[in-house]
Parts: C-alpha cells; sequence; structure tokens
C-alpha cells in the first residue's frame, strides 16, 4: 500500500514537468542582416537565432514593407493585425533553413521594379505624391522594412510547402509571433534624374538610408591654452 501510494505521489509531481515537454523560448532575435546593392536591386542576407522552444528544422520569414508615417500605428499592432488592416505590404517571403551552426538563414535577391510595382500596388507610393527637384524625382512617402517570423502554429503565416509537419512550439508566454522587428533603414524610391545620371522613363532606383539626424554639425570648441 505505501508503494502504490508513492507511486501515485511521484506521478502527480511529474505530471507539470512531464507536459512542459520542452524549454521556453528565451532568446528571439536577428543576429545578423545585411543589404548589398546588386545591378538590378538589392541582396538581403538574414540571420535568425532562437534559443529555448524546439529545435525546429525550418521556419517562414516576412519582408514587410510600410509608410514611414504609420511608424507609431504599426508598433501598437501584432504583425498579423497590420497586414489585415493593410497598413503593411508583403514584398518577399521565403523559408528559413537552419544551418550546420544552428542558426536559420537566408539570402534574398529584391528586383528594383518588382519592389516598386508592390508599393505602388500597395498604395504606399503613387504618381501624385512626387518631389521633384529640377527633373531629380523621388516619391515623397520614405518606406521602412520589418522581418516578421510567424510561429509554426499560425496555418494562416506559416504556409509554405516545405515547412516541418510537427509544428508545435513551446509558446508557454502566448506570444504573437517569432519575431517581428522594425529595420533601421528607410527607402526612398528616386528616377528621374539619380546621382547626376538621367535614368530612362519607367526605370527606378532604390535609396537607402539609416539614421540621418537633421541639424548643422556641432563645431568644435578651440581647446584652452
Amino acid at each position: 500500500m505505501f508503494r502504490i501510494g508513492l507511486l501515485l505521489a511521484s506521478l502527480l509531481m511529474a505530471g507539470p514537468l512531464s507536459a512542459q515537454h520542452c524549454a521556453p523560448i528565451t532568446e528571439s532575435y536577428l543576429s545578423a542582416i545585411q543589404f548589398a546593392r546588386q545591378e538590378d536591386g538589392l541582396t538581403l542576407s538574414l540571420e535568425y537565432t532562437k534559443t529555448g522552444g524546439r529545435r525546429q528544422p525550418a521556419y517562414q520569414a516576412y519582408l514587410l514593407a510600410y509608410p514611414e508615417s504609420l511608424t507609431a500605428k504599426i508598433g501598437e499592432l501584432t504583425p498579423q493585425q497590420a497586414l489585415e488592416r493593410n497598413l503593411m505590404t508583403v514584398l518577399e517571403t521565403h523559408l528559413l533553413p537552419k544551418n550546420e551552426t544552428g542558426r536559420y538563414a537566408a539570402q534574398w535577391e529584391l528586383k528594383t521594379e518588382a519592389v516598386v510595382e508592390k508599393l505602388k500596388t500597395a498604395g504606399m507610393i503613387s504618381e501624385e505624391r512626387v518631389n521633384d527637384i529640377g527633373g531629380w524625382k523621388h516619391y515623397k512617402e520614405r518606406i521602412r522594412f520589418a522581418i516578421f517570423i510567424p510561429f509554426l502554429e499560425d496555418e494562416r503565416y506559416s504556409n509554405l510547402k516545405d515547412l516541418p509537419a510537427d509544428r508545435h512550439e513551446c509558446n508557454y508566454a502566448n506570444e504573437a509571433a517569432l519575431l517581428f522587428e522594425t529595420l533601421p533603414q528607410t527607402l526612398t524610391v528616386s528616377f528621374g534624374i539619380v546621382q547626376a545620371v538621367r535614368l530612362e522613363k519607367g526605370v527606378h532606383y532604390l535609396e537607402f538610408n539609416g539614421n540621418r539626424p537633421a541639424g548643422s554639425t556641432p563645431k568644435s570648441k578651440p581647446e584652452r591654452p
């Protein structure tokens, strides 16, 4: 009788531990991201790192675009909410396979005119909203990028055929996504005269900038003798 009671007590104590069959996700971040200019657009190299949860063989990653003017509004929403309200648009979505280091990495090609067409279709840039300074033209709205990596259990957004069949992840915090991170670069779509060269009609150029604060450069104070 004592042995039976001891066995029941052991099972009750082990129950919560056995139900938690994988560790919680303690880290989820972009460990590397790089844009490199190509002859016809840009290359985006992406690396994602996750600690905890299940060691899944791949995830799906999205490159999202949105008008810089909506930054504050989008910051209050999940990526799913922002997409469903048409505040953001998908530029690219690809498989993000696990590499030999245990991280998830891929390289994507962003063709200039394909990017411009998607931004126009989404209404983010328009021929009615153009700055023209003596033939140097660009669309007024600056564009921001974000990376969105959904959980595999999010069947609406984890929808590529090569994703793993077993989609369970230990999302004990009930988070909306594995990652939703805005990138620091802003995109300006230019045309007409670009860098003192007149482009053919219908040809665009993607210009990237990091944080460039406005204001004059402070002058150094003369050293005291």
